[in-house]
């Protein structure tokens, strides 16, 4: 008795969420159908999206759809129509009843679109499918042949002009830049199979050569559709970078990124010493200050490189006191992130590669995390009293962790970034501006810095990297006061 009465309390359960879902769906689409009781064209005119352009331009085809509109309604029977609905609802109860937002919605129009003949279910004659293709048979249909291509032009050209300017991407570029958009406009094969397709695709096709444009076919769609990218444009080219950077350098000294301050992940920020006491790690030296420093890990909200760092490039040389004092970009690049890549640097973590004369790559050795054996007391090679470190001595330790396949070396590149995904050739520019050696090692080791400090993930490599080198440098020290 019990199960047969919950079973009950389910099904009225189910009645009820089936109500609530025909009064949303039923107030929706009165919502939406609503500009079609008006007299004037002009309020259904309005209602298209901002990315949409509505074909209804004069009283005539506003007139024309809401007869279209009538017909099929005064075409459905309510009775069987709301029977269809209940029996639906007994044999889909969970399409009705999910908890799972849009699922209700879609299986009503996929139903309302098959029982009513709407949209790509129309059939001819009774169905109602008021897409392109329809618009053009309308206001040709009665159109002498003589003058057909002519009304066919003055259709297209405002269509496709109001479709360019609504796709056109939203990136505010600088008026000195040159920005590269790929355009690609989308033709439904319905469109092009009508009884005027031909001449109207060849119209089409006409406009948008001029205007450097990309046309396909497609039979999946019934509408024409414009897409607009944006390509190879430079971060610095955009027209409101200059608010962003204001607004980065206006943050207070305490901000912190999300996952540093609220949340404890891999991003957490922790001095050295504080990771030891975090990971039980018992050091038989005292960690100096600079050695805390290095060993940092992690970023917070200050430390997120600047979007426009070439507009810092003169300012990490001099830093004058008022730099210093407001520049958020030039107080974390002085105190910390170079003195970490001249760390790296002097240690051969990082190293330059002559790759032949004036060209010039660089490489980073990184400690990845499954190396479980850094022991360095087999290491035996030394030029000049000294142990050698960099790519030998990654190599050496490399040995001792082959179960891990994790890279140790990498390239300091930018991927997808065109000049810092190349090794840095100043051939040109030696004979076009005679810069000496002196400035060719500036300008290579600046554009490397400007790498690693947009690389957020391989910077974070290598703040893991300088952690545990620590031990390995002194182990080495140890050893070479022998």
């Amino acid at each position: 008795m019990e199960g047969y009465q919950s079973r009950v309390e389910h099904f009225i359960q189910n009645c009820s969420h089936f109500a609530d879902v025909l009064e949303s769906m039923t107030e929706y689409y009165e919502t939406v159908g609503k500009s079609l009781d008006a007299s004037d064209f002009t309020e259904f005119a309005m209602e298209m999206g901002s990315n949409e352009v509505n074909l209804c331009s004069d009283q005539r085809m506003y007139e024309w759809i809401k007869k279209r509109v009538s017909q099929k309604v005064e075409s459905i029977d309510p009775d069987g129509f709301r029977q269809m609905l209940i029996d639906d609802f007994t044999d889909h109860p969970e399409c009705w009843c999910s908890c799972e937002e849009g699922v209700a919605r879609k299986h009503y129009d996929e139903l309302m679109s098959n029982a009513c003949q709407l949209g790509a279910n129309a059939v001819t004659n009774n169905g109602l499918n008021l897409s392109v293709r329809d618009y053009f048979i309308e206001i040709l249909s009665n159109v002498p042949l003589s003058e057909q291509n002519q009304r066919i032009d003055q259709a297209v050209e405002p269509i496709m002009v109001a479709l360019m300017r609504k796709s056109q991407p939203s990136l505010r570029i600088c008026r000195e830049s040159l920005p590269e958009v790929n355009k690609t406009v989308i033709v439904p094969q319905s469109l092009v199979a009508c009884p005027y397709g031909g001449s109207i695709f060849n119209h089409i096709q006409a406009y948008l050569s001029m205007h450097h444009v990309q046309i396909i076919v497609s039979p999946t769609t019934d509408a024409i559709v414009s897409y607009q990218a944006s390509v190879a444009n430079a971060l610095s080219d955009l027209e409101d970078l200059s608010r962003w950077e204001v607004a980065y350098e206006s943050l207070p000294s305490n901000t912190k990124h999300l996952n540093c301050g609220e949340y404890v992940t891999q991003y957490k920020e922790l001095s050295m010493t504080e990771r030891d006491k975090l990971e039980h790690v018992v050091r038989q030296e005292k960690i100096t200050t600079e050695d805390d420093l290095s060993g940092t890990t992690g970023l917070s909200w200050e430390h997120y490189p600047s979007v426009n760092l070439l507009a810092y490039q003169g300012q990490f040389t001099g830093f004058d006191e008022l730099l210093k004092k407001y520049s958020v970009e030039a107080r974390y690049w002085q105190n910390i992130f170079e003195k970490k890549i001249e760390y790296a640097l002097n240690e051969k973590i990082i190293e330059c590669e002559t790759v032949s004369p004036n060209v010039y790559r660089y490489w980073i050795n990184l400690i990845p995390k499954d190396w479980d054996n850094l022991n360095v007391d087999d290491w035996m090679e030394c030029e000049e009293g000294r142990y050698v470190r960099g790519e030998k001595l990654f190599e050496f330790l490399h040995r001792q962790n082959l179960h891990s396949s994790t890279a140790y070396r990498k390239r300091i590149v930018l991927t997808g970034s065109s000049l810092f995904e190349s090794a840095f050739d100043f051939n040109a520019i030696i004979q076009l501006q005679h810069w000496d050696d002196a400035r060719v090692e500036q300008e290579h080791r600046s554009y490397m810095k400007r790498i690693m400090r947009k690389n957020t993930a391989l910077y974070m490599e290598l703040e893991e990297t300088l952690y545990h080198y620590y031990d390995i440098r002194m182990a080495l020290e140890e050893k070479e006061k022998i």
